[in-house]
C-alpha cells in the first residue's frame, strides 16, 4: 500500500448512495501557540493508546471535492469498530476490523471485506494511510517514532504538530484529561496544499 497519497475520486461514495454532505464543520481549528522544540532525535515521543474510544465530527476536502459527517471509533487492542454518520446523524457505514481482516456494512446493504480498516475507509474518505496511523493520529500522536519530523510542542509540552508520511498533523486544542486527548485537529497533506481533514473530538475515553 502506498502511504501518504490521495486518489482523485474523493467523494464518489457519498454521491453513489445519494446522501448530501455539508462541507462546513462546526468551529474551525485555530493554530496553537508553539513552544521552541528540541531536535527530534532527543525527544521522547508519547505512545498512542491501544484501547480507547473516540467520537466527534470531521470534514475533508481536496480541491473542489468535500465531505463531512460524524464518526465513532472504538479500539480494544486489534479489535476495532468505526461507525460513520451523515452530519444529521443518519447511519452511513460500519467497519469492523481485527488483526487479520476488516468488513464493511453500509446503510444501503452493501457488504465488503478487505485486509485492513483503512482500505475500506477510503470508500468514504479517500486517503491512503495505515490502520496504525489512523488510530494514532486520532489521538494526536505519531504512529511510530521512526520517520516523524517537524515535531513541535505547546507551552504545556504537549505535542502540537508533527509530520509523518508527508502528512502534517496539527493539534490546535487538547483536553485536560490524562492523557490529554486531541480536541481539534487538522491533517494536511504536504504535496497537495488543498487536501486536508479537520476533526472535532466531542468525547474521548480510555478504559
Amino acid at each position: 500500500m502506498r502511504r501518504g497519497s490521495v486518489r482523485t475520486s474523493f467523494c464518489e461514495p457519498f454521491n453513489r448512495i445519494a446522501i448530501v454532505l455539508l462541507i462546513a464543520i462546526t468551529a474551525g481549528c485555530a493554530s496553537p501557540q508553539i513552544a521552541p522544540s528540541k531536535p527530534v532525535a532527543t525527544q521522547t515521543i508519547e505512545r498512542p493508546a491501544q484501547s480507547f474510544s473516540v467520537s466527534g465530527r470531521f470534514s475533508a476536502k481536496r480541491s473542489e471535492s468535500a465531505a463531512s459527517g460524524q464518526f465513532r471509533y472504538v479500539q480494544r487492542g486489534m479489535d476495532r469498530t468505526l461507525e460513520m454518520f451523515t452530519p444529521t446523524s443518519t447511519p452511513l457505514a460500519r467497519i469492523d476490523a481485527t488483526a487479520q481482516s476488516a468488513t464493511l456494512s453500509t446503510a444501503d446493504g452493501v457488504n465488503r471485506s478487505a485486509a485492513a480498516l483503512a482500505e475500506l475507509l477510503r470508500m468514504y474518505i479517500d486517503i491512503e494511510l495505515t490502520d496504525a496511523q489512523f488510530s494514532a493520529w486520532l489521538q494526536g500522536l505519531p504512529a511510530s517514532g521512526d520517520g516523524v519530523t517537524a515535531i513541535e510542542r505547546d507551552p504545556q509540552n504537549r505535542l502540537a504538530r508533527f509530520t509523518e508520511s508527508s502528512w502534517m498533523i496539527e493539534v490546535s486544542a487538547r483536553g485536560d484529561s490524562t492523557p490529554p486527548f486531541a480536541r481539534r485537529m487538522r491533517w494536511a497533506y504536504a504535496p497537495e496544499t488543498d487536501t486536508e481533514l479537520r476533526w472535532v473530538i466531542d468525547e474521548f475515553t480510555v478504559p
